[in-house]
């Protein structure tokens, strides 16, 4: 999943030029990265859970993983 979601961001950084966004593009586009640095420290904090806090950390991956997808498919949607 993280190799599709890779994909589809290589793809939309391939076909956008901020100077020629819009605005709803330019924003869309902001969140997408936004979204998947958030979800980047969530999987670093993942991979140094500790058993106390695991449950927690992956919750946490699991919501960042959520936002960061719809913000992909909001960002494809304003690619259209």
């Amino acid at each position: 999943m993280a190799a599709e979601l890779e994909a589809e961001m290589s793809e939309l950084q391939a076909n956008y030029a901020e100077d020629m966004a819009s605005a709803s593009r330019r924003a869309a586009m902001q969140e997408l990265k936004d979204y998947r640095a958030d979800l980047d420290q969530k999987l670093d904090a993942l991979g140094k859970a500790t058993a106390d806090i695991w449950d927690s950390a992956k919750a946490n991956v699991v919501g960042a993983w959520d936002r960061t997808e719809a913000a992909s498919k909001k960002a494809k949607a304003e690619a259209s």
